[in-house]
């Protein structure tokens, strides 16, 4: 089963991966289980879970420990979302595809995101499956 699947509906929210690289990870769940460890992936499918579970972001928010971090310099749209040493940055999309001008303060009006990076304990995913 993958991890990710691409989902569009408008109860659920839907995540794309952002490069190839990712979506073959994110969707190889033994090569992302040898590359980083049963436990941690187990945190990334909560993660992801959570996330595909809930119609907005904040409502994902409000039923889990995601926590939004605090935005550094980043381009606009981009939203860095933490459960644990399980850090995913994306691009935060509104229920028209379209990146939600500053995601941080408008929780509710992201309905999706591109999956830009996932790190486990500062180490890249992509950097550990090589």
């Amino acid at each position: 089963m993958a991890l990710i699947s691409l989902i569009w509906n408008t109860s659920v929210m839907f995540l794309i991966p952002g490069q190839a690289g990712l979506a073959a990870l994110l969707n190889t769940p033994t090569q992302f289980i040898q590359t980083l460890g049963s436990v941690v992936v187990e945190k990334i499918e909560s993660l992801i879970q959570i996330l595909v579970s809930a119609a907005t972001l904040g409502q994902a928010m409000t039923m889990s420990l995601i926590t939004v971090l605090t935005p550094l310099g980043i381009t606009a749209g981009e939203l860095t979302l933490a459960i644990g040493t399980v850090v995913v940055t994306a691009v935060a999309l509104g229920a028209d595809r379209a990146p939600v001008k500053d995601p941080h303060a408008n929780t509710r009006d992201v309905f999706g995101l591109k999956i830009l990076s996932v790190t486990v304990g500062g180490v890249s995913a992509l950097r550990a499956a090589g």
